[in-house]
């Protein structure tokens, strides 16, 4: 009987651990498969000077990507991946940085700083460019909107469609448009020093402003169109600010090799995301994958693009590598493909999301 109670535990013990290794086993293959795995599918060259600013239309169909030095936007034909022959010039002095589509994808617009030169110093008023029918084999420019501040450099649509916030790099303001009008409101906001990113709730009640030579955000109140509470400290030259689809964070990349998170019903740093020593460079331009679940930044030392866990806010799966110095990722609503602009080789690469 003894012998019998000792066999029984014995064989209850290799059970017990039959149970526990094939736990771990499966909890290594999903760890494993909850991993993004990204992957480029295409390199797509453009007849361009440097190439900044991109964005996918609602449709998915085209992407727009500016010619900085071409003073000119390219288009993207997402079925076959290439350049399409309908490229769209800026006419003006031009130097093209960043642009926004609005929401129903009828309208591209463009930031024109409209100099070339650095420091800022008796910079000429920027422009914005507007192209018309954006989801169409034959987009063209409709008209150019003046008055904006010195050297215009970013510039994004609130949720609703009726005003663009154009941030002007060298005089720290916003301009505000009435896209209904496409007028500039007389007064524009005040904001830190160099406003470089502007990112929108999703209600479209506040806008997050990302302020280049002050290391700050500032949360924008849309409705007065004030400064709420004090700015936020990030890290050092922040790029840019972008928002998760509940609206709970905000994520600001910064020269120094650092992701800022920002908790948006405190307006506080709730954690540091620490990128090493060749992650760090002008991330000009990350984004958020549509569902909010991970972040892509652009790696410029070493050619690469990072994906962050907005859930446990660290780098996960593998780095993939992209052109010459990947500079702004717009990613297209079905969460599929990313497409990256590479500045020192005039090209696009175009990433296959996980399950795409």
């Amino acid at each position: 009987m003894k012998k019998k109670r000792l066999l029984d535990r014995s064989i209850e013990s290799r059970d017990l651990l039959a149970v526990i290794v094939t736990v771990l086993i499966l909890s290594l293959s999903f760890s494993l498969r909850a991993q993004p795995v990204n992957t480029v599918i295409a390199t797509v060259p453009i007849n361009s000077g440097t190439l900044i600013g991109l964005r996918v239309t609602p449709d998915g169909k085209y992407v727009y990507v500016v010619g900085w030095g071409s003073n000119a936007v390219f288009v993207i034909d997402t079925a076959t991946n290439t350049e399409a022959p309908n490229a769209i010039g800026l006419g003006g002095i031009g130097y093209p940085n960043f642009l926004a589509i609005s929401p129903k994808g009828n309208y591209v617009y463009v930031a024109n700083a409209n100099y070339g030169g650095g420091g800022g110093v008796n910079a000429p008023p920027g422009t914005v460019s507007v192209i018309d029918n954006a989801q169409t084999s034959t987009p063209a420019l409709k008209q150019t909107i003046t008055g904006m501040g010195e050297f215009s450099w970013v510039i994004a649509i609130n949720p609703a469609g009726t005003q663009a916030y154009v941030g002007n790099l060298y005089d720290g303001t916003i301009s505000v448009i009435n896209l209904k009008k496409n007028t500039v409101l007389p007064l524009p906001i005040q904001t830190g020093s160099g406003p470089s990113s502007i990112a929108f709730t999703p209600d479209g009640k506040h806008a997050y402003v990302a302020n280049y030579y002050d290391n700050t955000v500032d949360d924008i109140d849309t409705t007065t169109q004030l400064i709420v509470g004090a700015a936020i400290p990030v890290g050092k030259q922040p790029m840019n600010v972008v928002i998760t689809p509940d609206g709970t964070k905000a994520y600001v990349t910064n020269i120094d090799g650092t992701v800022s998170v920002i908790n948006t019903s405190t307006n506080q740093v709730s954690s540091t995301i620490q990128l090493n020593a060749t992650q760090s460079g002008y991330e000009l331009g990350s984004a958020l994958t549509p569902d909010g679940k991970y972040l892509l930044v652009p790696n410029q030392g070493a050619h690469t693009v990072l994906t962050i866990s907005t859930q446990t806010d660290a780098v996960v799966g593998t780095p993939v590598t992209v052109g010459n110095v990947p500079g702004v990722i717009a990613i297209a609503r079905t969460g599929l493909r990313a497409y990256v602009t590479n500045l020192y080789d005039n090209t696009v690469s175009v990433i296959k999301i996980k399950g795409g």
